[in-house]
């Protein structure tokens, strides 16, 4: 395994030019930003987040960089007068940052401590030094990101349900090395429970939802891995327990999910595959999270159809998502089993049933009925597509 990590490492290790590249961009940033902000005359200072100010960042970064204000509300609004003549891009999200290349600048409160955050941004800068004051191996994070990217479980964001950069890093900072976490995952069954502190702390139920539990050391009122769902925790179990089996640097290279793929995955399956292709319009993540919600109405529509839904989903392709849903049969019968109440309902709802319904027969305890549906899975997944505006 150590030879597969090396040699994984050199190709994902920012260079030492890379690094000065880095650090001069982000100097120069910082350094404008309080420009304006004494200029503006505002109580605020600038800090550098996210993985860059922790040292687990990949090639090519997007740097989070936090103004914390003194005081006030509006936040976004006094951040947006800050940096107005430079070109940016608003992000929408639970308190409104910008985005002006590589950089995400974040507005934020000056707190005390975690407990008094009035957003979740503001506890940010207690994760930092959290994790900069905890992490001994921030090399071992970088293969973990990579690993987690390449097998698609990557990312907190709705669309993905997956382990946050910071997750990931608690990890390591817990087990105290990549080898280690592995060797840990194969005993791992949900629900797993992992705290930093030796007192089990009280999580609302909402908060134990996932199959993982990691407190938050910094707020342990909030589960950190709150947003894992059980499809990309299973994978992630599975992947390790075959990397520890037959350690190879594939399982850090991430396979491409696009029209060749898909099709030659289909044929070898057997299955049918029906593929469109969408724009993303308006904000990404915004878009890509309601598509994920379509997509899986629209599965359960079908499969209330009759059809055998074999795998679905969508992948990012640049500015569009491909997406796409493998059947078991293209066809099925031109009348499906319209399943009514039991037998021995009331009069009148047995009366009304009859009348609704006419041919009526008994399919074990219910009243059931033929009706005529959709015999071609193509015809309605274009129809059921144009109803949800996909």
């Amino acid at each position: 395994m150590d030879s597969v990590l090396k040699k994984v490492m050199k190709r994902i290790k920012p260079s030492r030019r890379e690094e000065r590249k880095v650090e001069r961009e982000v100097k120069g940033f910082v350094e404008e930003l309080e420009k304006r902000i004494e200029k503006k005359g505002y109580d605020a200072e600038v800090l550098v987040g996210g993985s860059y100010a922790k040292g687990t960042w990949l090639p090519d970064p997007d740097v989070d960089v936090f103004v914390r204000f003194g005081e006030g509300n509006n936040l976004s609004e006094r951040l947006r007068e800050v940096l107005k003549g430079l070109k940016y891009e608003e992000m929408r999200a639970s308190r409104n940052y910008y985005r002006i290349g590589r950089f995400e600048v974040i507005p934020i409160l000056r707190i005390n401590s975690p407990e008094e955050a009035k957003n979740p941004m503001d506890v940010s800068p207690f994760h930092v030094d959290f994790v900069r004051k905890n992490l001994k191996r921030p090399d071992d994070v970088r293969l973990l990101k990579v690993f987690c990217k390449a097998i698609g479980v990557y990312g907190a964001e709705s669309y993905v349900s997956g382990f946050s950069g910071y997750v990931l890093e608690l990890l390591i900072c817990y087990y105290g090395s990549f080898k280690r976490l592995f060797e840990e995952v194969e005993d791992w069954r949900p629900k797993v429970y992992l705290s930093f502190s030796k007192k089990r702390e009280r999580l609302s139920k909402a908060k134990l939802r996932s199959p993982l539990i990691l407190v938050d050391p910094v707020l342990p009122t909030r589960n950190a891995a709150a947003s894992l769902n059980y499809e990309n925790f299973s994978k992630f179990v599975f992947n390790a327990r075959l990397f520890l089996r037959r350690p190879s640097t594939k399982f850090f290279e991430a396979k491409p999910i696009d029209e060749d793929f898909l099709k030659k995955r289909s044929s070898k399956r057997g299955t049918k595959l029906f593929l469109k292709k969408v724009r993303i319009k308006g904000k990404r993540d915004v878009f890509l999270a309601k598509l994920k919600r379509k997509l899986g109405r629209i599965k359960s529509r079908v499969e209330g159809y009759g059809f055998s839904v074999y795998d679905y989903g969508f992948q990012e392709l640049g500015d569009r998502v491909l997406i796409y849903f493998e059947f078991e049969t293209w066809r099925c019968s031109r009348k499906g089993r319209h399943l009514g109440p039991p037998v021995w309902v009331p009069k009148e709802h047995f009366e009304r049933f009859l009348k609704k319904w006419g041919d009526v027969y008994v399919h074990g305890t219910r009243l059931v009925a033929d009706v005529e549906r959709v015999d071609d899975a193509r015809v309605l997944l274009r129809d059921l597509l144009r109803e949800y505006d996909v």
